[in-house]
């Protein structure tokens, strides 16, 4: 989100700065924004961790502490699993497909931000000050995504932290469609962009705990989600075509039902993971009783139950005694 913002007034300054030059300004936009994003892919991938307890500048009690703050969030690793194994498991989990949907449908509907300045230039401003313009809503976006992934985390909901978002983002589609009013378009933006761009972090999120363990599958989980997820930018761009304009009436009907979509998967998730954390708590409760009468241990039970891995699982550290699961 600060990208986004930072990107509209740096693009206002190459506009600037190389007005009348015999490269074209947009394409110096191009050659200068690419040799940095290289420049600066080539650093990160030396600097970005892959475990805790693999990362070389984390001191041995970071490590320490890093593992154990994994450890009291979804359990101990119990056991090795090859890649194909949890391929598998990623793949064959109905969870994890309804929060692919999720973030597909967001991901569709953010693609919004790749025409902002497009939007914003029907108000009939010069390209410098439309470029402005696409500044400020970025800013309150990202103030908001910080705020809704901090209170998501700490009460460990994640419906509620992608349905009200969602909810706002129509309230904007609505007044995008309902008029071309200046002033009422560039507010419905101020909806759109932390009501979409909002549930990003929460949907990662989600997808972590519900694929927790083993961790390759929360790996796998994860690169599904954001990389399914991203194939919305193959279709979307189809949406905006100019002869549209200004209203744009498809690109925004296709939004509002794909935002729809988001909340419903949300919902029938929440639904569905409530249903297993009971039923979890129902088997525990079984064995508590049946444990040691046939010579089975808990993961036996849970096992002959066909429960998910994540749910049940015994936690550590602080939480040592207790059972994960699943974030609702």
């Amino acid at each position: 989100m600060l990208a986004g913002a930072f990107g509209g007034l740096f693009s206002a300054g190459i506009a600037a700065a190389f007005a009348g030059h015999k490269i074209s300004s947009w394409r110096w936009l191009f050659i200068i924004e690419g040799v940095a994003t290289v420049v600066f892919a080539v650093a990160t991938s030396f600097v970005i961790p892959d475990w805790p307890a693999t990362t070389k500048w984390l001191s041995e009690e970071e490590k320490a502490l890093g593992v154990v703050r994994l450890v009291e969030d979804a359990g101990e690793e119990e056991e090795e699993v090859t890649n194909m194994s949890a391929f598998k498991m990623a793949t064959s989990d109905y969870r994890v497909w309804l929060c692919i949907v999720g973030q597909m449908c967001v991901q569709a509907v953010a693609s919004l931000t790749n025409f902002l300045p497009t939007l914003v230039e029907n108000f009939g401003f010069s390209t410098i000050n439309t470029l402005l313009l696409t500044a400020p809503p970025y800013l309150f976006t990202a103030l908001f995504c910080l705020f809704n992934t901090w209170y998501s985390d700490r009460t460990s909901r994640r419906s509620p932290h992608m349905v009200y978002p969602s909810l706002v983002a129509v309230a904007g589609i609505v007044v995008t469609m309902a008029t071309t009013n200046i002033g009422a378009r560039y507010f419905a933006i101020f909806l759109m962009l932390p009501g979409t761009y909002g549930c990003f972090q929460i949907s990662n999120a989600w997808m972590a705990n519900i694929a927790a363990r083993p961790r390759k599958k929360r790996a796998i989980g994860l690169a599904l989600n954001n990389s399914i997820g991203n194939l919305a930018l193959v279709w979307t761009p189809y949406l905006y075509p100019e002869s549209d304009g200004p209203r744009y009436m498809t690109a925004w009907s296709v939004n509002l039902a794909l935002t729809v979509l988001t909340i419903a998967s949300s919902v029938v998730l929440s639904l569905l993971l409530r249903r297993d954390n009971k039923r979890m708590d129902d088997v525990l409760d079984r064995v508590s009783v049946e444990a040691g009468l046939d010579g089975k241990d808990v993961s036996q039970h849970v096992e002959q139950h066909g429960e998910h891995p994540t749910a049940g699982r015994a936690l550590g550290g602080a939480n040592a005694g207790g059972k994960a699961k699943y974030d609702i």
